[in-house]
């Protein structure tokens, strides 16, 4: 009959993985009272956290439930619970920031979704011919392309800007960001 794993099996196993979700966490709590910077790299690390918890949650998953010994099991319990604990006291101090940081989010998502569809446009049939006769022309397409992508990049953060105003019921809510922003430097500075 096999042994079950037990705890310190799972966690010599995985020793350099809890040590890093500790310091991530440890960082993302600590930058949380900082200003705009530190709530931004909190925000960052509070990300990383996240994905190695669940790189260790499923490397518990990994395990065959028949193979886990009880205190195993009420251990992964007892880290998901920790896992929600931390994430819940993480989101409610982002809550003040997530206009700010949904934008660049956004943004991010954005300018890598128009980096896959260059690179689709540049290697059609098309474009490969025209780069080998003309390269004037494959500028100037090119430079149609980034023109393009660039209007279609502000109609969607303004589309964005809409869809907060909906949802916060604000009119002007690039408007409290600004007011936010400044009154968060005018905070810094005195």
């Amino acid at each position: 009959m096999k042994e079950k794993e037990s705890v310190s099996d799972f966690v010599s196993d995985n020793a350099h993985l809890f040590t890093v979700v500790g310091i991530f966490a440890a960082i993302s709590v600590y930058f949380s009272t900082f200003k705009f910077i530190g709530g931004f790299i909190s925000f960052i690390t509070f990300a990383l956290f996240l994905i190695l918890c669940f790189e260790l949650l499923t490397k518990y998953i990994d395990v065959e439930p028949d193979d886990r010994s009880v205190k195993l099991q009420l251990f992964g319990l007892t880290f998901l619970v920790f896992v929600i604990l931390v994430s819940g006291y993480l989101v409610s101090i982002y809550f003040l920031h997530f206009v700010l940081y949904s934008y660049i989010i956004v943004l991010i998502s954005i300018i890598f979704l128009i980096n896959k569809a260059k690179d689709k446009f540049t290697s059609c049939k098309y474009m490969k011919q025209l780069k080998k006769t003309s390269e004037q022309k494959y500028n100037l397409y090119n430079s149609l392309f980034l023109i393009i992508s660039l209007c279609l990049l502000f109609l969607l953060l303004f589309l964005y800007n809409y869809i907060l105003d909906q949802v916060f019921n604000q009119t002007h809510i690039s408007q409290t960001i600004i007011n936010y922003l400044m009154n968060k430097t005018l905070n810094v500075t005195l």
